[in-house]
């Protein structure tokens, strides 16, 4: 489940312990600045894809933040992409790489948000 308000605080810590801006912190995410900023007051949630893009990214370019980037993921109410995979989307094709395995979870996860929703 989403937490924003964790999300937010993590995303703050990150922010600091890195050195970056909510721009830069866009660029890593593969969104804009004003998208950050609404993560961080905790008025939109991000989507999967820009914090698996923003986590990734992050745990290469600044080791520093440890655990970090992982806690922002789980935070952000999305579970690391890994092993469990199949355990908590049966079906998924072993063969995918490691992009599309990303594009497919987005893709499911956008949908099971929609269905919460009633869309």
């Amino acid at each position: 489940m989403h937490d924003s308000r964790r999300f937010a605080t993590l995303l703050r810590d990150i922010q600091e312990h890195a050195g970056l801006s909510q721009e830069s912190i866009g660029n890593l995410a593969g969104a804009n600045r004003s998208t950050v900023n609404r993560w961080m007051r905790g008025k939109q949630q991000p989507q999967y894809l820009h914090v698996s893009r923003l986590t990734g990214r992050l745990r290469r370019e600044h080791p520093e933040l440890g655990d970090l980037p992982g806690d922002l993921l789980a935070a952000a109410g999305y579970g690391a992409p890994g092993p469990d995979d199949e355990s908590r989307f049966p079906g998924l094709p072993p063969d995918l790489s490691r992009e599309e395995r990303q594009i497919v979870l987005a893709y499911i996860e956008v949908r099971r948000a929609a269905e919460r929703r009633g869309a």
